[in-house]
């Protein structure tokens, strides 16, 4: 076998594959003794098949594409292995000359790879990591949420609703007259503040007493889940059966005790401890953040594969849109409302793509230039760990699983990253920013 590789740009690469008669006849002879056992002639036991009777019965192309199947992957897996190419990207195929007995067999193969990443500086960087103190204030703002937590409705001490209050009510809505979905509850509970869940009802509710019923008409949202009825004018009776106000626990032993303190003061010093490593994480996150990106500017790439920075957006894109939904919001709704369209936002998110491109290329060289890969123990705890969230009882089994469906290798990946980025903090030098100038 021989193989030729020519660089047709930075990033694409065109492999000659050629193989001589002997290697063709040898190739054909295993396809023979697979193609056999798969058989049925009459007159034959299974596997038993003379060669000339099978070519003659199916013809030797039968032969012919086993042959191709056997030499092909093989010679393309080699061809890359021992030029260092990392295909990103399914290869074209085509034939050069095309096999059969006798002759020689020629393919072709274009593939996108890996551009060429040479290294700067990544090692021993001197990097600067913000302060990760905590004010006062922020143990007082944990300790009034948790107050808000586990604060309770009472009943008011005065009269009439106001603002702040919490009315507990009997609705029954209409639109054009008849009752729509969404729109009937008994025994609810709502919050006297802003708009509530539709426009003019709560402005429409202040002053009632207990007791008393009101109608009041609102305009259904644009957006309301039920199309039939979005937008139209309709109108609510409302039975306010009491109001009630939020009383909040005294922040005292006697709190932190129900929480499972044995005081106030060890309570505050939990919050305080709480909040200072949530402010330790976010420090190293950000000198990470700022370690990759110089790491990465250290670094001079060939050309980023257009392939992959498509592929990196379309992830954010459809990280974008769910974020959307999570929001409530609808991606049409969004688009209107900013006047965007999907391109649009595509192109904005292309810049954050590329750059998550490159620094997975400089991850890559420099987890190949110190040779990191994950144990085995690592990767088993990992798969161990995958297993027991996935409710999977059998961790071997599940293993095979993943590793059927590419997860295993994915997740070896993942595990490479992680191992590298580590490596590059361990190797840093971290300095303290120094502390914002009080005025």
């Amino acid at each position: 076998m021989r193989a030729n590789v020519e660089r047709l740009d930075k990033t694409l690469v065109s492999i000659e594959v050629g193989f001589a008669p002997e290697e063709v006849e040898e190739a054909l002879g295993e396809a023979y003794q697979r193609v056999v056992r798969r058989v049925k002639v009459p007159g034959f036991r299974k596997g038993k098949v003379p060669r000339t009777i099978l070519e003659a019965r199916y013809g030797k192309g039968v032969l012919y594409e086993e042959a191709v199947d056997i030499l092909v992957p093989k010679a393309y897996s080699e061809a890359l292995r021992s030029h260092n190419l990392e295909p990103i990207d399914e290869p074209e195929m085509s034939v050069v000359e095309p096999l059969e007995q006798g002759k020689p067999f020629v393919f072709k193969a274009t593939v996108q790879v890996l551009p060429e990443v040479r290294l700067g500086e990544y090692k021993g960087l001197r990097i600067a990591k913000p302060l990760s103190r905590v004010e006062e204030g922020e143990v007082e703002r944990r300790l009034e949420r948790l107050r808000e937590h586990y604060a309770e409705l009472v009943p008011a001490d005065h009269e009439e609703l106001a603002r702040g209050d919490f009315a507990v009510v009997d609705l029954e809505g209409t639109a054009e007259g008849r009752p729509f979905p969404g729109g009937t509850a008994q025994g609810y509970t709502l919050e006297i503040e802003g708009e509530g869940p539709f426009p003019g009802l709560i402005e429409g509710m202040l002053g009632m007493r207990a007791g008393e019923t009101r109608t009041i008409p609102v305009r259904l949202p644009d957006d309301y889940h039920r199309k039939e009825v979005a937008g139209k004018e309709a109108e609510f009776q409302v039975a306010l059966q009491a109001i009630k106000r939020k009383e909040l626990p005294a922040l005292d032993d006697e709190f932190a005790k129900s929480l499972g303190y044995a005081s106030l003061a060890e309570l505050e010093e939990a919050v305080r401890a709480e909040l200072r490593s949530a402010a330790e994480r976010v420090a190293e996150r950000i000198f990470t953040e700022r370690l990759l990106a110089k790491v990465v500017e250290n670094a001079e790439i060939e050309e980023v594969p257009v392939v992959l920075v498509e592929r990196a957006l379309e992830r954010h894109y459809a990280r974008f849109v769910k974020n959307l939904e999570y929001r409530g919001l609808s991606l049409e709704r969004y688009l209107a409302h900013l006047g965007k369209t999907e391109d649009g936002i595509r192109e904005e998110l292309r810049p954050v793509a590329e750059g998550e491109v490159r620094e997975e290329l400089v991850l890559e060289a420099i987890r190949r230039a110190e040779g990191i890969e994950p144990a085995e123990e690592e990767v088993a705890k990992r798969v161990a760990e995958w297993a027991e969230i996935a409710g999977a009882k059998d961790v071997e089994r599940f293993r095979t699983e993943i590793q059927r469906d590419g997860r295993l290798e994915a997740l070896k990946n993942t595990l490479a990253r992680e191992k590298t980025v580590k490596f590059l903090v361990e190797k840093a030098e971290a300095f303290l920013e120094p502390e914002p100038e009080k005025g």
